[in-house]
């Protein structure tokens, strides 16, 4: 299995994209709603994480000579194939 990433890290960027899709599909709905951050700790799991962890796309990038679009990219095709 393989997973392949956008190659930027953003703080809080999970946060960053979710306001992006909803911002994107509020836009099409002519609605609004209000997101909301909220900590991990605040879920019980017994998993756990990492404190910082990057998944790094390079060696694919450099073996297959490929180009990963930006998650802004992929986050618009959603959002251009969002039906109500």
């Amino acid at each position: 299995m393989v997973f392949i990433t956008y190659r930027v890290v953003v703080k809080q960027h999970g946060l960053i994209f979710a306001k992006y899709i909803l911002d994107g599909i509020e836009d099409k709905l002519k609605t609004s709603s209000d997101l909301k951050p909220m900590k991990s700790n605040h879920f019980k799991s017994n998993v756990e994480r990492p404190m910082y962890s990057v998944l790094s796309n390079q060696k694919i990038i450099k073996q297959f000579d490929i180009q990963i679009p930006s998650w802004q990219y992929y986050a618009d095709k959603y959002i251009e194939s969002y039906d109500e």
